[in-house]
């Protein structure tokens, strides 16, 4: 009967909390099943940041067929009504003005001895300034203290809670950590702040795979068919044939990080080049004046497209090219900087080899063939270069060598297709 309100709000409440908040669940272990997440028979604590009073539900969202017993400030016990309600729910007075922590997570500490999982906000308050993946506030060591005292195990999960028909929130819920194999049992002062330390740290790394993963990850239906029929269409409507160079790797072949650089003289190019290495996970580049047309707009965000700005030093466009890079996937580039026409390349922009020092990837280089005419047999002519590779330091000199290797690369794939024809 204890649990009876609790169970009344999950029931009542699941409807209108999927509908209006949407939750897509990230897993920092990519193989992870979020039944394996959910099937948790010992304690566990759970840590999350906390920007909005909707972090409880989906706190319990995670664990929604188990009890969660989440740690509440005695303010909110203030009024009987508002206490009895909390009670109801499962909640953990914690009076955070006392000094003894035994005092204070007494019932925490019982309730994970008994195998209850107990959630936790270390940021100690609300945090409005961490939506959209805002800075979190300094840690209290309740959670860190829990773990060493108990030996449970600790989940973070993070959220980006967002309350809008037409926007999904997302969590990223992390691998159980075990605090004790780590740092050892027991709470002396300085085993706790590097235990809460090192949570924090998790936490930010959640953080961050979680802001790149909900914006350039593949996960939804719309995406998976705009894909598809998009490659359909473009090789039906635009076949090609493809050759090498001499040295050329295979275009089925090339899997993992790495920068494809082309020529850009239509504006079916960015498509072309998906198709053309299927086990690359590709990301364009797209210029800033596309994203002024909404739908279109929606589109290149859903396709994974990074947005850049050529008006200004673009560095937020870098700085993703390069977190694209860390998780092993790819970036392509026209280094024109926009439409050429079929006679000649324009100059390179040197942002490419920039991103391959600082990434420590090659650069494929591609040349395509003049416009073709839609749904011709012959289709258009595509040859792939011998991959470049950065060489020594990153210094003006070398990335100016670089670029001018890069520009020679692509003019001779061009002079072989002229010849070819």
């Amino acid at each position: 009967m204890k649990n009876l309100l609790l169970w009344f709000v999950k029931i009542t409440g699941v409807l209108p909390f999927l509908v209006w908040y949407k939750p897509a669940v990230y897993h920092e272990n990519k193989k992870q099943k979020v039944k394996k997440t959910r099937s948790v028979k010992t304690g566990e604590i759970l840590i999350a940041n906390h920007t909005t009073m909707m972090d409880f539900a989906m706190m319990l969202y995670v664990h929604p067929f188990r009890t969660i017993r989440v740690l509440m400030a005695e303010v909110l016990f203030k009024r009987p009504l508002m206490a009895w309600f909390f009670r109801h729910l499962r909640g953990i007075k914690v009076d955070r003005y006392l000094t003894n922590g035994d005092d204070r997570l007494a019932e925490a500490i019982q309730t994970l001895n008994e195998g209850g999982i107990v959630g936790v906000f270390p940021e100690g308050r609300l945090n409005k300034e961490g939506r959209e993946y805002g800075p979190m506030l300094p840690f209290s060591h309740g959670a860190a203290y829990l773990a060493l005292c108990t030996g449970a195990k600790v989940r973070p999960v993070y959220f980006h809670t967002v309350g809008h028909l037409f926007r999904r929130s997302h969590m990223m819920v992390g691998d159980p950590v075990d605090l004790c194999s780590m740092f050892g049992a027991g709470t002396e002062m300085d085993r706790v702040a590097a235990a809460n330390a090192f949570l924090k740290q998790k936490m930010e790394r959640l953080k961050e795979e979680l802001k790149f993963r909900s914006a350039y990850k593949e996960h939804s239906l719309i995406t998976w068919f705009t894909g598809w029929s998009m490659r359909i269409g473009m090789r039906i409507a635009y076949p090609f044939k493809v050759h090498y160079a001499d040295g050329a790797d295979d275009r089925k072949s090339c899997t993992g990080a790495c920068i494809v650089a082309s020529n850009h003289i239509s504006t079916y190019d960015p498509p072309l080049l998906c198709m053309l290495f299927p086990k690359l996970k590709l990301h364009i580049l797209a210029s800033e004046t596309l994203y002024e047309h909404r739908m279109l707009g929606v589109l290149l965000r859903r396709c994974g497209c990074i947005r850049i700005d050529r008006n200004i030093l673009d560095m937020e466009a870098f700085h993703i090219m390069q977190s694209v890079l860390e998780h092993n996937e790819s970036v392509g580039i026209f280094p024109e900087g926009g439409l050429s026409g079929e006679d000649e390349l324009k100059p390179f922009k040197s942002g490419i080899v920039l991103a391959a020092y600082t990434g420590n990837v090659d650069i494929i280089p591609v040349y395509i063939s003049k416009r073709g005419k839609m749904f011709r047999r012959k289709g258009r002519d595509i040859w792939i270069g011998k991959k470049i590779s950065p060489q020594g330091s990153m210094t003006m000199e070398n990335v100016r060598n670089m670029t001018d290797l890069l520009y020679h690369e692509i003019e001779g794939l061009k002079k072989l297709s002229d010849g070819g024809e």
